[in-house]
């Protein structure tokens, strides 16, 4: 079945802030997955250490199913503004169709990973969470697109990722995986930075 999702366009350009990070040769998540059940659909957006997942009510029940919509279509859109921020595309498996543009692509075969079995990360030091923050102030630039005041990040103590909420907005949350202690050369990195947490704390 050929699911056709209308997206406002804020919630496009939310999720193409994320996917502006995935290195190029992660193929399987350089895109934006859509994930449809019955009357409501799934945004998800993850570069493999952060996620961004928001959701969309639809009108009636179309079924279930699940498409790919690549991160080069994602770049032809036109940027958000005040004036067509709510602006809908019809997103499918094989086009986007909306204001001032309406193209298709063939669609690819893409294994997308289980994106709700977040993996910690492991071989950093033991009862502290720490969250890179190049990834936090890139949720507080989403927060902005979403028109939210302010994000909030979560922690959930080593070895568990943070959770990311958005001020007055409820149809999107996010995940932060903590950094790899193991990949930087000091024992604290991002010391000014990092949010530190019990590991008894929840």
């Amino acid at each position: 079945m050929d699911f056709s999702i209308p997206v406002p366009l804020y919630m496009i350009k939310a999720a193409h802030e994320l996917l502006k990070t995935v290195e190029e040769h992660r193929y399987y998540i350089n895109c934006l997955q859509v994930e449809v059940k019955d009357d409501a659909a799934l945004l998800i957006a993850t570069n493999g250490s952060i996620m961004l997942v928001q959701s969309i009510d639809l009108d009636a029940e179309i079924g279930r199913g699940s498409f790919t919509i690549p991160r080069k279509v994602l770049d032809q859109l036109p940027k958000a503004t005040k004036s067509n921020r709510d602006e809908l595309y019809e997103l499918s498996e094989s086009s986007a169709q909306g204001p001032d543009l309406s193209f298709g692509w063939k669609p690819e075969k893409i294994d997308y990973p289980n994106w709700r079995r977040v993996l910690p990360s492991d071989g950093y030091e033991k009862a502290f969470a720490k969250y890179d923050p190049k990834y936090i102030l890139l949720f507080s630039k989403i927060a902005k697109t979403l028109h939210a005041p302010s994000c909030q990040i979560l922690p959930n103590s080593e070895p568990h990722p943070a959770l990311v909420t958005f001020d007055g907005v409820e149809q999107a949350f996010g995940v932060v995986m903590p950094i790899k202690m193991t990949e930087h050369s000091t024992k604290k990195p991002f010391e000014i930075w990092e949010q530190e947490v019990q590991e008894e704390a929840a």
